[in-house]
């Protein structure tokens, strides 16, 4: 029977993913032998205590959390000015179980184990990862799809609890806002000023475009406009596309949506 090792040294706070085809589960490391003085040391999974942890969305204390590549856990004893029962209305997922027993990593995956009736030994099939990017947790824990916008990497800002569950990307419907779950919340608030820019620039092509100039801009000021509002429309595109693949996220699409783009505004 083998005995199994963590693929890098943990210590107390870290988060462990821990996967097989068909489940998965997230670990907070609540002790493991202090390795101070020694950076090289293989840690035995019987020597590490684990407690699976639930994830919230948005971030709240005893839970993890995903925004984009960020994968973290916000500690218990942190204070929560919100209402809790508010509070996990608006959460993503239903399961708000705080407390769950800890236990050596070494008994937990052979609890996993003991469901695969094809196991070889106690941790076949069976795969670690410390300190898991977002990658890793949209392919693994939540199987490729992400929980708030399904993998399409944007949500409209105007509906959904959007005002209460992210208030700082809250905003106008129908609009492509990029998602805070699997493309980031700093990524999310970025494009959100693209937007609000790239919003004004569209306004004024779109009434020259179908009105006749509107606004009264002279030729050279529109051929600027243009200029400016297709630079904005790339870069918002060139981003979104480098963050999906980052992601791991299907960024196929990205090239169509900016020839929309223009087949609409230029």
């Amino acid at each position: 029977m083998s005995q199994p090792t963590v693929p890098e040294t943990v210590h107390k706070g870290d988060l462990i993913l821990a996967y097989k085809p068909k489940e998965a589960h997230m670990l907070l490391v609540v002790s493991a032998p202090d390795d101070t003085n020694n950076t090289n040391i293989i840690q035995d999974a019987s020597s590490i205590m684990v407690q699976r942890v639930n994830w919230h969305i948005p971030d709240s204390p005893g839970f993890w959390t995903l925004y984009g590549p960020e994968v973290y856990y916000v500690d218990k004893d942190e204070e929560d000015e919100k209402d809790e029962r508010f509070h996990r209305w608006y959460c993503l997922y239903d399961d708000h179980s705080k407390d769950l027993e800890e236990e050596s990593l070494d008994r937990f995956l052979k609890s996993m184990a003991v469901t695969d009736a094809d196991a070889k030994d106690n941790h076949t099939g069976v795969a670690l990862i410390v300190n898991p990017h977002g990658r890793d947790v949209i392919k693994h824990y939540f199987h490729g799809s992400c929980p708030h916008c399904g993998s399409t990497g944007w949500f409209c800002p105007g509906c959904g609890g959007v005002g209460t569950r992210f208030p700082d990307l809250f905003g106008s419907c129908a609009v492509d806002q990029s998602c805070p779950v699997c493309m980031g919340y700093e990524f999310a608030l970025e494009d959100k000023g693209i937007l609000r820019e790239l919003d004004r620039l569209e306004y004024i092509l779109y009434d020259y475009k179908d009105s006749g100039n509107m606004s009264g801009l002279c030729k050279a000021q529109m051929a600027k406009t243009k200029t400016e509002a297709l630079e904005l429309a790339e870069e918002r595109f060139a981003l979104i596309h480098a963050r999906k693949v980052e992601m791991g996220l299907n960024s196929e699409n990205e090239k169509k949506s900016l020839q929309d783009w223009k087949d609409c505004y230029l």
